[in-house]
């Protein structure tokens, strides 16, 4: 039982510190906005697909691959 706790406990650990690290790039500007997310998504399949959406910060970083 003590071993399930622990390794709980770490997993929270780690969850908490990855939510942190996401709250500071969002607050640093990179994210992408809903709105552009959204049109991209549904334009996929159709005719007049729309390029991947761009970082609000306006860098381009890359693939994530």
């Amino acid at each position: 039982m003590a071993d399930a706790v622990e390794k709980f406990l770490d997993e929270q650990e780690d969850l908490a510190a990855d939510l942190d690290a996401i709250e500071a790039g969002m607050k640093a500007g990179h994210y992408i906005p809903d709105d552009a997310m959204r049109a991209w998504l549904l334009s996929w399949g159709t005719g007049h697909e729309l390029p991947p959406p761009q970082c609000a910060c306006g860098r381009d970083h890359g693939s994530a691959n």
